[in-house]
């Protein structure tokens, strides 16, 4: 997990960008491999692609939520839930692209689907960026301090390049701290 937090935004950009701009490449070309045919090649790459980046949010909001210096704290596993809702919600919506909904899911699964997207999108965007600017700050983050970065975390890709330097500078800066506790503990032994 500690690697999403210490990649830079280029690499991340790397990793998930690079998914989203070839499952719209692949999703304007008509194509077919045997069996396999643009739409689910396409299909395929998006859904591995969200869940990387849904999986990137998750860990900063877990990684954050640890750090005792945090003044606002939330559930971890309520983020698991939600992460997981939003996994499944825009997975749903990707499947649909290339099956009759008849086909493959059931009809009342969808709306029930949506009200836990909803969900997962509520609290992953409100905890994640509080959380974020209220360790930047030192305590907790109003609505207007944080509504920013809400919207840059949501507004995939552009908003990685700004949130993965303040995402680096908070555990550049944890670490330095956990050194300085550990040198200073040991020259007290």
């Amino acid at each position: 997990m500690n690697i999403f937090i210490k990649l830079k935004h280029w690499q991340i950009f790397m990793i998930l960008g690079m998914g989203f701009i070839i499952n719209l490449i692949i999703s304007i070309t008509n194509f077919s491999i045997g069996n396999i045919t643009s739409m689910f090649l396409g299909t395929v790459i998006g859904i591995v692609t969200l869940i990387l980046y849904f999986i990137w949010v998750m860990i900063i909001g877990i990684k954050i939520n640890h750090i005792p210096e945090n003044s606002y704290h939330f559930r971890t596993g309520c983020l698991i839930f939600a992460t997981l809702c939003n996994i499944l919600g825009y997975s749903e919506l990707n499947i649909e692209r290339i099956l009759p909904i008849s086909d493959f899911i059931p009809n009342w699964l969808p709306p029930i689907l949506t009200l836990f997207t909803f969900f997962g999108i509520l609290y992953t965007f409100y905890n994640v960026p509080k959380s974020l600017k209220s360790i930047e700050l030192g305590k907790e983050a109003h609505f207007s301090e944080y509504i920013i970065l809400a919207i840059l975390l949501f507004v995939f890709p552009i908003g990685l390049w700004f949130i993965q330097p303040k995402i680096n500078r908070i555990f550049s800066n944890n670490e330095i701290e956990k050194i300085k506790l550990q040198t200073g503990e040991n020259t007290q032994a």
